[in-house]
């Protein structure tokens, strides 16, 4: 277990060599944080956006993250407390939201069909901290686990690049202060040699978007839960 520097989130890191069997009883290890409160709801990350579940004494998919929502009783019935807690995974994707308790299913040993569908050494990274409750806040946490800037020694040469600069920016259209706001979720070359670059709108709104890369920036308007839609040729 780390916290490094400046950062809001326990890291836990795991490296599991797994032998256990099935037999009268299904060996299970888990992960659980105690909350101080019984949430309202669950807020979980899914492909193009998010849910918000309820409790469940079972195990429920999400993508990398699941938060309590905690509700202002006596304000509006969509008013939240700011901020919560959060658990995330970058390998393992079984929540369990029930009570005042979080749980991560890490190994479940099942026997049909496969007798030994998990032996062997598992590699598990875990954060559990604090963040502002709204979903685009959690989702750049999630991005901060999954892509750590990584250092690859090289040699030296000249070079022709700037010494800094963007690749590629996606950001909400400032000239448009309604809206959700974007995520991207890929960027890829295509067969053509094109960069493609999907991002959705992870509130359920319109978002006014600006894509800028090295040569152009672009204006667009995409709505909530597009998939494939081509919006810039």
């Amino acid at each position: 277990m780390t916290l490094e520097p400046g950062d809001s989130e326990l890291t836990f890191k795991y490296n599991v060599d797994w032998n256990e069997r099935a037999g009268k009883t299904i060996p299970l290890l888990a992960f659980q944080v105690a909350l101080c409160d019984r949430p309202d709801e669950f807020l979980c990350d899914v492909p193009m956006g998010f849910a918000v579940r309820g409790h469940n004494n079972h195990d429920i998919p999400a993508l990398s993250f699941t938060a309590p929502v905690f509700k202002v009783h006596g304000g509006s019935a969509d008013e939240i407390k700011p901020r919560t807690v959060v658990l995330r995974s970058d390998c393992k994707y079984g929540y369990r939201c029930f009570g005042d308790d979080l749980i991560m299913s890490l190994i479940n040993t099942a026997h049909d069909p496969d007798p030994l569908p998990e032996r062997g050494y598992h590699d598990i990274l875990l954060k559990v901290g604090v963040s502002d409750a709204s979903a685009t806040e959690l989702l750049k946490g999630t991005e901060k686990m999954m892509h750590v800037p990584k250092a690859i020694p090289v040699a030296a040469t000249a070079g022709e690049l700037e010494t800094s600069g963007v690749l590629l920016s996606v950001r909400k259209d400032d000239a448009v202060p309604d809206g959700g706001i974007p995520v991207v979720s890929s960027v890829k070359l295509n067969e053509n040699g094109d960069l493609d670059v999907r991002f959705f709108e992870a509130a359920g709104e319109k978002a006014s978007v600006v894509v800028e890369t090295r040569d152009r920036a672009v204006s667009a308007t995409v709505n909530a839960y597009s998939i494939g839609d081509a919006i810039i040729r």
